[in-house]
């Protein structure tokens, strides 16, 4: 735009004036001039008033730093050194964002890296995640984009590992800038949505309304101001809601733009105007320059207002001149603080150097001591290990002893208890036998010595397979099972069979787990032979996680609870018990067209 053009408006504005009012307009002319001169010093003394505070802040953090430091030189406690990491850590971050607000960029850089080293050694992850954040921040306003993701990747990682959300809510709303940067405008778009996505989950006002402002301007710079209005005004009202002046003046003139290139020019105005008017009162001065060049654009091409668009102008060049000085001052800081703090880091390192050749000189005796004191308590350690070893070993060979007697015991007394009475009743029935002359009841006996010889051999197989260690793991067991299946209904009209899967894993089991298992299955087959009625009987395997076995049968079903509350019969509630015992589980389903029962233990 060519900037005389204001100003050859203003001229022939006041050649066509009518001459009775020439003193009139003078006056008002002098006023105008009177309030724009005003208007431009109180500006300036603002600029100046913010440099000055900026400036002030800096310094106290810096020597806070230094005190800081001098006091992390002296040999305080491990706890008292840590809280003066810390404190190092925050300072430094503080003087990194500040140098960053202030466009000081390479003079943040060294500051953030010693407070991410301050924050790693105290492991404050928070603070690390934050720094990583205002690193790539920093290297983004350098276009290094490179070194820009590789730390927003850090900090995005570190934030959704420790859950902290508003930091990583920033990470994407930056990262989206370093996109746009890079014209990769679709990428950028999905990552004002993601910080936009994060920052309502926390309900973070501020954070919103930055997204929407964000998502707006998008929108306008794609010349889509009527998409990006409903941003905006949400964007405004929030920033209202949490009194945030600045946002609050950057919504406003952005609304006033659209407005603008919507050919809404009173809609246009009235926001301008209000945004300048928030500008000046506090020093916003970017949003300032940027209002005025709009206002004085409509003022001269829209509405032909000389005047105005005059006015406007001159607002716009206070606001410009403003902000270019202060980028002349901030060239000046750079120089100044770049040279403060490598002057300030060579001080600090001379004055710890003898520190540090003490320090490493105690270092050196305490470790020596304790590595001395380690030796002796290994010697120690090792000779009483040695002990505890052959003591644990006795231990257990006397366990063993007992286990073992116990488990003789136990087959002692199962052998006379079962075997023994079969083999009686074997033998009085055969003495029955002698003495009888009933052709029928001889028969009979004779069928009780077959049934009892078959328990018999049917316990002694048991007690053999018992004993064998070489059946102590889960394959041997379920072809055990299988085996013994066939065996019980081999000599009947039912048909069984038992799937049992290819490969098994390689399981072993106790003596006493297996006992158990084999009896509940045992006993589901009993109970099959003796009530169901059924003439198929299939038994199925499954390990996944846990040792599944399914026996299921086609015969005429019964009341589960009746037989689960029945005070006689106890073989269900044994089948339980034992289960119990191995952590597991029961499963009984049966109706009339056959019960399903599946065993299941874990692992073990």
């Amino acid at each position: 735009m060519n900037k005389l053009i204001p100003f050859i408006a203003f001229f022939l504005f006041a050649l066509q004036a009518k001459s009775e009012n020439w003193a009139s307009n003078s006056t008002q002319e002098r006023n105008q001039k009177l309030h724009d001169t005003t208007t431009i010093s109180n500006l300036i003394n603002k600029a100046k008033i913010q440099e000055k505070e900026r400036d002030k802040g800096i310094e106290v953090l810096k020597n806070t730093l230094s005190v800081n430091d001098k006091a992390l030189a002296k040999n305080y406690t491990i706890p008292v050194q840590q809280k003066l990491k810390l404190q190092l850590a925050n300072t430094n971050s503080e003087i990194g964002k500040k140098f960053i607000e202030l466009s000081q960029v390479k003079l943040a850089i060294p500051y953030l890296f010693e407070a991410l080293k301050y924050y790693e050694i105290v492991e404050n992850k928070n603070g690390v995640a934050k720094t990583y954040m205002n690193i790539g921040l920093a290297f983004n306003k350098l276009k290094d984009y490179k070194k820009s993701k590789k730390y927003y990747d850090q900090a995005t990682k570190l934030c959704i590992a420790i859950k902290d959300w508003q930091p990583l809510g920033k990470v994407y709303n930056n990262y989206s800038v370093t996109m746009y940067e890079q014209n990769q405008k679709e990428e950028s778009t999905a990552y004002v949505y993601k910080a936009l996505n994060v920052f309502k989950k926390i309900n973070d006002k501020q954070g919103i309304s930055y997204c929407l402002y964000n998502l707006a301007q998008k929108f306008n710079d794609a010349g889509n101001p009527q998409k990006a209005m409903p941003y905006l005004k949400e964007s405004l009202e929030m920033r209202k809601a949490i009194a945030d002046t600045r946002g609050i003046a950057e919504s406003l003139n952005a609304i006033g733009i659209c407005y603008r290139w919507m050919n809404d020019i009173p809609s246009a105005l009235t926001y301008l105007n209000e945004a300048n008017q928030l500008a000046q009162k506090n020093g916003f001065f970017h949003v300032l320059e940027s209002s005025s060049d709009m206002l004085n654009y409509i003022y001269e091409e829209d509405l032909k207002d000389a005047k105005n668009a005059l006015n406007a102008y001159k607002m716009y060049i206070a606001a410009r001149d403003t902000i270019q000085n202060e980028k002349a001052k901030i060239g000046l800081l750079e120089r100044h603080y770049a040279y403060e703090y490598e002057t300030k880091k060579a001080l600090i390192q001379k004055q710890t150097e003898a520190d540090k050749a003490r320090q490493k000189l105690i270092f050196i005796v305490i470790v020596s001591i304790l590595i001395l004191l380690l030796l002796l308590v290994l010697t120690w350690f090792y000779f009483y290990k040695k002990k505890k070893g052959l003591e644990k070993e006795i231990e257990k060979k006397a366990i063993a002893l007992e286990v073992a007697e116990a488990e003789r015991r136990r087959i002692s007394a199962d052998l006379h208890d079962d075997l023994g009475v079969g083999i009686s009743t074997i033998n009085l029935l055969g003495n029955r036998i002698k003495r009888q002359d009933d052709l029928a009841i001889i028969k009979a006996d004779a069928q009780n010595i077959i049934e009892n010889t078959k328990k018999v051999n049917e316990k002694l197989t048991e007690v053999i397979w018992e004993l064998n260690a070489e059946h102590n793991n889960l394959e041997h067991l379920l072809l055990f099972i299988q085996k013994q299946g066939q065996q019980v209904f081999k000599e009947t009209a039912i048909d069984f069979s038992m799937l049992i899967p290819l490969e098994l894993p390689n399981i072993f089991l106790s003596s006493y787990q297996r006992k158990q298992l084999y009896f509940v299955v045992k006993e589901a087959f009993h109970n099959i032979l003796k009530h169901a009625h059924a003439t198929q009987v299939s038994g199925k395997v499954k390990i996944n996680g846990t040792i599944k076995i399914e026996i299921a049968d086609n015969g005429q079903g019964f009341d589960v609870n009746e037989k689960l509350n029945r005070t006689t019969g106890e073989g269900l509630t044994n089948m339980k018990n034992r289960l119990a015992d191995l952590n597991g589980k029961l499963d009984l389903v049966s109706n009339s067209n056959g019960t399903r029962i599946t065993i299941e233990i874990p692992l073990p």
